[in-house]
């Protein structure tokens, strides 16, 4: 019985929360839509989660098995041409999808893993989860798929995975990224602003000056990248292959 269709969000969290698990597992039910290990994460955490999800503020996953950066970049790919959308509510096209995730794939150092501190920072290699009990949004170490590096946006990620454990969290930092681009005041201008390109080169270009802000652009690269990206994937991806 699906609890929070038949009653609403009121009476999942009076019962829920008041630990009556003969009407519902918070604990199971938890870690099916927030993608997490729940033990680490207070009831209060949790009921925060759940708004979020119930509300739409957060798409639900399965949990991911993403051992390797091509199964990142896939998975990756599907969730943002699922979910993203423009001012209208209309799919991004293929070619604005791949400007973004080269921009990823430099950040990342083509690893597309979450847990991606900056190297120029100390921290060396692509899967940094030590880092994650050190975050500091002032520290101006760059994190994640986007490197996020500004306090403010750093501030932002952590507010929205609640607990600092969660920081590293694919399905975290993805839905973080949708409320950036979608929902944030400043940025989802720059979003717009983005989506009127109409080339990949420039569409790269843009994302990278406008949103990713990169200190070092590197910018051949993000455009081999996309372009790369954008040939694989056009028109869609199943299983790590090109639609058709």
């Amino acid at each position: 019985m699906d609890l929070e269709k038949k009653y609403g969000t009121k009476y999942v969290f009076e019962n829920v929360f008041k630990g009556d698990k003969s009407k519902y597992d918070p604990v199971k039910r938890a870690e099916e839509i927030c993608g997490f290990q729940t033990s680490r994460i207070s009831n209060g955490n949790m009921a925060e989660q759940f708004n979020r999800v119930l509300n739409g503020e957060i798409r639900i996953e399965s949990k991911p098995s993403l051992n390797t950066a091509e199964d990142r970049e896939a998975y990756i790919w599907n969730f943002l041409k699922q979910n993203l959308t423009d001012k209208n509510g209309k799919p991004i096209s293929d070619m604005h999808l791949a400007a973004i995730m080269g921009n990823m794939y430099v950040e990342t150092g083509g690893s597309f893993d979450p847990a991606n501190a900056e190297d120029s920072k100390g921290w060396a290699g692509s899967h940094n989860i030590g880092y994650i009990s050190e975050y500091d949004s002032s520290d101006n170490i760059g994190w994640g798929l986007l490197q996020w590096t500004y306090s403010s946006r750093k501030d932002g990620l952590l507010e929205f995975a609640i607990d600092k454990e969660n920081v590293g969290d694919m399905n975290v930092q993805l839905n973080y990224i949708l409320y950036e681009l979608k929902e944030d005041p400043y940025y989802s201008n720059r979003f717009n602003e983005f989506l009127s390109t109409g080339d990949i080169d420039s569409a790269t270009e843009v994302f990278c000056d406008k949103i990713e802000q990169a200190g070092t652009p590197n910018m051949d690269d993000r455009i081999e990248a996309a372009n790369h990206i954008y040939q694989k994937y056009f028109g869609g991806i199943t299983n790590g292959k090109k639609g058709k």
